[in-house]
């Protein structure tokens, strides 16, 4: 079996490698959790925020919390989920910073390409859903179901798990 191997290449084991990747793994774990702590100090105010673009019916007073333990695990699934997308760039790079000496200058390029327009993508769609995509699905479920007569009233709990 024939093996390609270039001049700036050098042997390293295994453990050298899961070393590297702890320590990315560090970075990353370290950006999620200060995000983490970041986004749960405006995490009301971006609720309020985002339950504003939402157009439900009836206005104030047509959003409840019927649960309010599962609205704490709401409050921190946002927390979480807004960390885990602000560590997606911290991410793709050391992901690009972990695989790059090991790669040929085409793969490189392609795999900075494809982690660069994912992480741009990903943000972008979850953005658009968030503030444009399940806002018009809201409006168009309140339009659906409305009744003569029969007040709207919805839990923000189910509101947001059925956003998630």
């Amino acid at each position: 079996m024939m093996s390609l191997r270039l001049a700036s290449d050098w042997d390293s084991g295994l453990s050298l490698h899961m070393q590297e990747l702890r320590d990315r793994g560090y970075v990353v774990l370290l950006v999620i959790a200060v995000s983490a702590v970041f986004w749960w100090v405006a995490a009301d105010q971006i609720l309020r925020m985002w339950v504003s673009t939402l157009s439900l019916g009836a206005g104030e007073g047509s959003l409840t919390v019927f649960d309010p333990h599962g609205w704490m695990r709401t409050r921190w699934s946002m927390i979480g989920l807004l960390a885990l997308v602000t560590a997606l760039p911290v991410l793709g790079h050391q992901t690009i910073r972990f695989a790059d000496t090991g790669l040929l200058p085409s793969e490189r390029r392609w795999l900075r390409s494809f982690v660069s327009v994912g992480t741009i993508s990903t943000i972008m769609l979850l953005c658009m859903w968030w503030f444009w995509g399940y806002a018009f699905l809201v409006e168009w479920a309140t339009d659906a179901a409305a009744f003569e007569g029969v007040g709207l009233h919805y839990d923000a709990k189910l509101i947001f798990d059925v956003a998630l």
